[in-house]
């Protein structure tokens, strides 16, 4: 039971010890002439302070290496600079009264703080510091700026047909449309209309704003792609090699876009496939690397032949026997 009674005695004599420091060396700045005093803190909002303090300072000054600021600290007394704007103030020689606006940033944490620290410094080292008692929540808001609508009177057209974009967006101060993957950028109203033609398959951007008075900036978007109906198209189609002797092997190459379908003819007729696509049905892919091969005993023409609703696109390959190969 003693032992216990010694520990905690020499806990708060500890304590007492530290404070008492920190109320020497507060006394030892004042006799030299620098203190800090009269802090006020007004609330703004759940993002903003205002500081205003009264200070005395005798020594060296330089509008570029001697400041005078503020931030918040947690219940530890940890820097919560980090998630906060503050300004720096050229440090002045005599007494001073100075105001400081604290903003929380955009992207900073939520936290809390218990104090305000008041510091003079110079570029490389602390010249005095005070910490001042001020409890206080930070929270970034909701965003108030919304989109409230953004439709389209279309989202699939053939090529060269118009589109009418309309929006409508609540407290943006700035509002832009953009397609995507392009550098095309419009700057429209808060609310609107807009046509627009678009020549491929694309993604339109809404984009909108806020900025407050400290600069912290809110940003909201919504996205329409507009699909355009495109008609087949058969990229690549090549048969390896085109001209063999009796019996020899050929190996199939092609890349089809936009197709539903992809059909594969000789003159017998259709070709089956019996390789299964991703949707668990039998056909051939839009990609053939070599992968698919026949022996050929006679001269034969092969069709390749990619469709949707929009269209059919096909190509012709003839591969020629010359007869039985001669060792």
């Amino acid at each position: 039971m003693k032992n216990k009674t010694k520990i905690i005695l020499s806990i708060v004599i500890f304590c007492f010890t530290i404070q008492g420091q920190a109320q020497d060396k507060q006394a030892i700045m004042e006799e030299k002439g620098i203190s800090i005093s009269n802090f006020i803190a007004e609330h703004i909002s759940d993002t903003e302070i205002k500081v205003t303090v009264n200070y005395s300072y005798v020594g060296r000054t330089n509008p570029k290496e001697f400041f005078i600021y503020a931030f918040p600290q947690d219940g530890g007394g940890k820097s919560m600079a980090e998630n906060v704007n503050t300004e720096w103030i050229p440090l002045k020689t005599g007494n001073n009264h100075v105001s400081f606006t604290i903003t929380k940033r955009l992207h900073g944490k939520n936290f809390t703080s218990q104090n305000i620290n008041i510091c003079m410094l110079a570029i490389k080292r602390k010249i005095y510091c005070q910490d001042f008692l001020f409890t206080k929540s930070w929270k970034t808001p909701v965003s108030s700026v919304d989109i409230i609508t953004f439709e389209t009177n279309k989202t699939q057209v053939n090529e060269g047909e118009p589109v009418v974009l309309t929006w409508q967006t609540e407290n943006a101060t700035r509002v832009h449309i953009l397609e995507k993957n392009s550098t095309n950028i419009y700057k429209v109203e808060a609310s609107g209309t807009m046509t627009v033609t678009p020549e491929k398959t694309t993604t339109y951007v809404l984009l909108i704003e806020e900025s407050s008075k400290s600069g912290a900036e809110k940003q909201e978007n919504k996205s329409i792609t507009i699909t355009i109906n495109s008609a087949p198209e058969i990229i690549d189609f090549r048969i390896d090699p085109q001209s063999i002797y009796k019996g020899d092997p050929i190996r199939f190459y092609w890349e089809v876009k936009n197709a539903q379908n992809v059909r594969l003819y000789d003159s017998y007729g259709e070709i089956k496939s019996i390789i299964q696509l991703p949707n668990g049905e039998l056909g051939w892919p839009h990609i053939i690397n070599g992968t698919y091969r026949e022996n050929l005993d006679k001269t034969e023409t092969y069709i390749l032949k990619a469709t949707n609703n929009y269209g059919t696109e096909e190509m012709w390959i003839k591969v020629t026997v010359m007869g039985k190969k001669i060792d």
